[in-house]
C-alpha cells in the first residue's frame, strides 16, 4: 500500500493539469472489503495531495450498485 501511495503522489515524470484513475470491475474489488477500504483512504489521501497543489486527482471505480458494498465518495 506504501508503494501505490508514493506512486499517486509522484507523477513527475508526467506533469498534466489532473489525473484521473479507473478501477474497472470495481463490484469484485469493492469484495475485498479490507483492501478496498485500504486503498479507498489511498485514494483520498492523493486526491487531497494533489488539491492542495492545485491539481485535480479523481479516482473512478466502474461499480454496479446491486450486489456491491458502497463506495465511498473522495473529496
Amino acid at each position: 500500500w506504501d508503494a501505490l501511495a508514493d506512486c499517486l503522489e509522484d507523477f513527475s515524470w508526467h506533469p498534466a493539469r489532473g489525473y484521473l484513475l479507473f478501477v474497472s470491475n470495481g463490484r469484485e474489488f469493492a469484495r475485498h472489503a479490507r483492501d478496498c477500504d485500504a486503498a479507498l483512504e489511498i485514494f483520498a489521501a492523493a486526491a487531497t495531495y494533489w488539491m492542495v497543489k492545485g491539481t485535480l486527482f479523481m479516482a473512478l471505480l466502474d461499480a454496479e450498485s446491486r450486489g456491491s458494498r458502497a463506495l465511498k465518495t473522495l473529496p
